[in-house]
């Protein structure tokens, strides 16, 4: 049991994540952290510019070992011990993250409260699709992603939107 007694910043956890590094890492209101099983090391805005927001409520980790941040204001990518935030120019919507998907062929998905973008090495899309109402997503095996909506599951797959289960109207 962890808590900000233990070196968390904050103890309103929205992820947990395990890179191939063995580090912990964990997204919290108050900024991310990361465990090496006996200490914290915490990252917030006062210290890294390219964090302009502490809430971070997701994390995902691409094929290249990068780390990506999404908060409240936005995605960061911490690679080789540097943070760099996405921006408008970019691709990416500068409007709060609601989850991030990294692929095996290394695409990246982005759901916003604005819509979902698709990213490939630094740059990003807005995908072309209507979405109903999108609270959620996650990685699916086999490719793809899927995205939960308000009495709806979608599976977002080389390019096309099903309905789960398939078939389904």
């Amino acid at each position: 049991s962890w808590s900000t007694e233990e070196g968390l910043p904050q103890s309103s956890v929205h992820r947990i994540l395990q890179t191939r590094d063995g580090y912990i890492w964990v997204a919290t209101e108050g900024g991310i952290a990361r465990f090496d099983g006996v200490t914290f090391e915490v990252y917030r805005r006062q210290g890294e510019p390219a964090l302009t927001s502490d809430d971070v409520c997701c994390l995902a980790e691409d094929q290249a070992g990068a780390l990506w941040i999404g908060t409240r204001d936005g995605v960061v990518r911490l690679q080789d011990g540097k943070f760099r935030r996405f921006s408008e120019a970019d691709g990416v919507p500068s409007l709060p993250v609601i989850s991030i998907a990294s692929l095996q062929d290394g695409s990246l998905f982005v759901l916003t409260t604005s819509g979902l973008v698709q990213g490939d090495h630094g740059h990003f899309q807005k995908l072309p699709l209507t979405l109903p109402r999108i609270t959620g997503m996650e990685k699916a095996s086999g490719g793809g992603v899927w995205l939960i909506g308000e009495g709806e599951v979608l599976r977002l797959q080389h390019g096309k939107l099903q309905p789960w289960p398939a078939g389904k109207q």
